[in-house]
């Protein structure tokens, strides 16, 4: 997959599927995709970084250390919350707002190497380069 703010191909990480279960019926309201780079391995945790594509793509412990991970309450055990990453974090939040997702929506999120987020949006069935809305944050 290549991501609208980008030109490099991506491999997915992961995936899942979230819902809630009603009675006799799974009702399916969103469905998580973490693409990476190949680049991005070494700076992973020590426990991932061994690790090839092939590998972290069927790991499932590996998608849910990404997907379920609070990086606002690490940053602060670690003492390392400051006010820049306060303002990244409303940044992100403002992002979304004003949006309404229809059903089969993507946020495409894409971290790159500097440190500079990219939010887009694709509010249709296919993702593609002409993304409804896309912000940057520096620094995160």
């Amino acid at each position: 997959m290549t991501p609208p703010s980008s030109t490099e191909s991506l491999f997915l990480g992961g995936a899942g599927v979230r819902g809630l279960q009603i009675q006799d019926r799974f009702i399916k309201f969103t469905a998580i995709g973490v693409y990476l780079a190949e680049e991005a391995i070494p700076s992973l945790s020590p426990k991932w970084k061994s690790k090839t594509p092939e590998e972290l793509n069927n790991d499932v412990d590996f998608f849910m250390d990404i997907v379920t991970e609070n990086c606002v309450e690490y940053l602060k055990a670690k003492d390392m919350y400051t006010d820049a990453e306060a303002k990244a974090v409303e940044r992100f939040i403002e992002i979304f707002k004003n949006e309404m997702f229809p059903p089969a929506s993507s946020i495409l999120l894409t971290l790159s190497p500097t440190g500079s987020l990219t939010v887009g949006f694709s509010k249709d069935t296919f993702i593609s380069t002409d993304v409804g809305g896309t912000a940057t944050i520096g620094g995160l």
